[in-house]
């Protein structure tokens, strides 16, 4: 990141909202936002795997199955010195999607997060 700017926001002096964790003297609450770059950033690994992720659309108008891949993605990178491969999915449909396929890859499942909720305590 490049900027703290939409990052830290006091609770009571709300400017705009892109920020990442609100504050006040008592609480922290941290955003899904904040939580997606965490887990991005200790996930890192150091080398990216070409992905190809197919969506199954069978049935679907044309603007459908388009809409849905807009809003599904997937990378996977490498840690060179642990050998630990991690598949990243960000899904922001209003359901669970079925991973199917053979996935040689360190799975990491985090429960799906309502838009807008906030959590109030800082994590691990």
């Amino acid at each position: 990141m490049t900027s703290y700017a939409p990052m830290l926001c006091h609770l009571k002096h709300q400017n705009w909202n892109p920020d990442m964790i609100y504050f006040d003297n008592e609480t922290i609450d941290l955003t899904p936002s904040y939580e997606t770059q965490r887990l991005f950033s200790k996930y890192a690994g150091d080398k990216f795997v070409d992905t190809k992720l197919s969506v199954d659309t069978e049935g679907m108008t044309e603007a459908g199955a388009a809409d849905i891949t807009k809003r599904v993605a997937a990378t996977v990178v490498v840690d060179s010195k642990t050998g630990k491969r991690y598949l990243k999915v960000v899904n922001v449909l209003p359901v669970e999607l079925q991973l199917v396929g053979p996935l040689p890859v360190e799975l990491l499942f985090v429960e799906p997060l309502p838009v807008g909720s906030l959590f109030t305590e800082p994590p691990t």
